[in-house]
Order: structure tokens, then sequence, then C-alpha cells
């Protein structure tokens, strides 16, 4: 134990060895392509938007861990080093295959990597808490947004059993066993993701992947944020993968499996709000969508967040005069 812990004490020194190195490399390579006669005003403007992008991501996360009163502070340090080390190590080493060095894929890449360890060794503290009426209202978020962009046949088929199933469970009792309340916590985190990915285009990464990048400086901000967003809600679902890792046993990805169903059971209260009281909230909430519907006063962009707070503001409605 003590040896453990000896080893331990150096390893924030060779992280920050390892920072320092990743930096140095970082300028250097970004220097080389700023001045390189081959660099175009298409590549700086690539660039910029990577910087803009990188910092919206980095800011997003900040936001997650900083506002987020559970997230423990112990080993916080430790925890933010390890995601810096391994991103560091994805930014400066090439790939086994890759003919030359990309620094705009390697950042990329880091960044992902970065968000996908931290979420993961945070995932009790920024994992959200939620039951029955949460998984509702983002359902009917979703519904909204699918008839306002008029998504395909082939969504609608993968929509319309989660949509059936959270309102099934608002008058039942099925979340009771641990198998529901497990696909009804894995339905929430493709909910969140399916509502952000409707605002989002993958042509807006094009200046990562050799295109000219012509976004605002608040457009490349915004899609940084929204990739620190939705990174930690992948990095959890993805703790629900059947099959084990390229290095890793069966047996102990059997264990990890068994360890992801209870957290996420933990994680969804299965206590019951009364389900007229919901009922009301969701006809609420479908009228208010309607009408947004037919005359579009609020965009898409404020639409959620004004939703959410009218949920709230109902529930201490119905709650006081039921």
């Amino acid at each position: 134990m003590k040896s453990l812990n000896n080893k331990l004490q150096w390893f924030p020194i060779l992280t920050g060895i390892l920072i320092i190195l990743g930096f140095v490399f970082g300028f250097y390579n970004i220097y080389n392509s700023i001045f390189s006669e081959s660099f175009t005003s298409m590549g700086r403007a690539r660039l910029f938007s990577l910087l803009v992008f990188s910092g919206g991501y980095i800011l997003q996360f900040l936001f997650l861990i900083t506002l987020n009163k559970g997230v423990d502070k112990k080993n916080l340090k430790l925890n933010i080093l390890t995601a810096l080390a391994v991103g560091l190590l994805v930014f400066i080493l090439p790939s086994k295959h890759e003919q030359g060095y990309d620094i705009f894929i390697h950042s990329f890449m880091a960044l992902i990597s970065m968000g996908i360890l931290l979420s993961l060794n945070l995932k009790e503290s920024l994992s959200p808490r939620i039951n029955e009426q949460t998984i509702f209202i983002w359902v009917l978020i979703l519904a909204y947004l699918f008839i306002v962009n008029q998504v395909s046949f082939i969504l609608w088929i993968l929509f319309l059993p989660i949509g059936f199933l959270s309102i099934l469970n608002l008058y039942t009792n099925w979340d009771r066993h641990i198998v529901v309340r497990v696909i009804l916590y894995a339905m929430f985190l493709a909910l969140i993701i399916g509502v952000y990915f409707i605002h989002f285009h993958f042509s807006d990464l094009g200046f990562i992947f050799n295109k000219a990048s012509s976004l605002t400086i608040i457009d490349s901000l915004a899609i940084g944020m929204f990739m620190g967003y939705i990174i930690p809600y992948f990095a959890f679902l993805s703790r629900l993968w059947p099959f084990p890792g390229k290095h890793q046993t069966w047996k102990s990805h059997r264990e990890e499996l068994k360890d992801t169903t209870k957290d996420f059971a933990r994680y969804f209260d299965p206590n019951k709000n009364f389900p007229l009281k919901n009922t009301i909230i969701g006809l609420f909430i479908i009228i208010f969508l309607y009408i947004n519907y037919i005359f579009r006063f609020i965009s898409e962009a404020y639409l959620i967040t004004l939703v959410l707070v009218l949920v709230r503001v109902l529930d201490v409605v119905v709650e006081k005069y039921s």
C-alpha cells in the first residue's frame, strides 16, 4: 500500500511533464501550420474554428463540474490530470496507419477521449437522477421536434415504442423491477441524445475534416459546448455495450455490465408521482407545444429550456391545488 502511495505521488509530476510537452508540441505544430507556405487562409479559418470549438467544449465541462455540487472534490484533481494525460497522448502520438500528422483530427480525438474518460470517472456525480415524469416530458419534447423537423418514418418507428413505454409507466409500477429501471434510464439517455442531435449537423464539423469553415465565433463556441454536453450521455450509454473490449475478458465485462445495471437502477427513482398530476402536466405541455407549433412564437433553441421551467412551475401549482 505504501509503495502504491509513493507511485501515486509521482503521478501529478509525470502528468505535469506530459502537459508541458503536449503544449510545446501543440504550439510547435500550430506555428508550423500557420507559417507554412501551404497553409492558406482557409486553413487559418479552420484553425480558428478549432480553437473556439475547443474553448466551448472545455467550458461546458467546467460548467458541468463546477455547477454540480455532488462532484467528488477529493479525487477531482486526479481525475482531471488523468484525463489530460490521456488526451495529450492522443494529441501527440500518431495512429498506427497514419500518414503525416493532422493537428485537426488529433485535437478533436484528444478532446473526445478526455471527455469520455472524465465522464466515466465522475459518473456517480454527473449522471442525472430521474423519475417517470422526466422521461415523459422528454418524450413530448422529442415528439414535437420530430413533427417540426419532419423526420423520417424510420425514426418514428424507433421512437414510438419509447413513447408508449414512458406513458404506460406513468400508470403502472413496472419500474419496481431493476431491469425495467435500467431500460427506462437507457431510454432517457437515448432521448437526450436524440433531442440534441436534431439541432446538430455533422457538416458543422467540416473544419475538422479538411473542409472550409464558414462558422462564426458563436457557432463554433455553441458546437463545442454541445459536444461537451452530449459526450457524458454517450459515455454513460456506452457502458451497456454487450461485447467486451479488445483487452477485456467476458468475465470482467459481465461484472462491469452488472455494476452498470445496478448504477442505472439507482439513478431512476421508482417512487411515483400521482398519475393524475403527471397527466395534467402532460396535457398542459401538449397544449403549449401545439400553440407554439401553430404560431411559432418561440424558437427551438429556447423551447426546451422554457418547457423544463414550465414543468417545474406546473409541478408546484398542481401539487398545491390537488
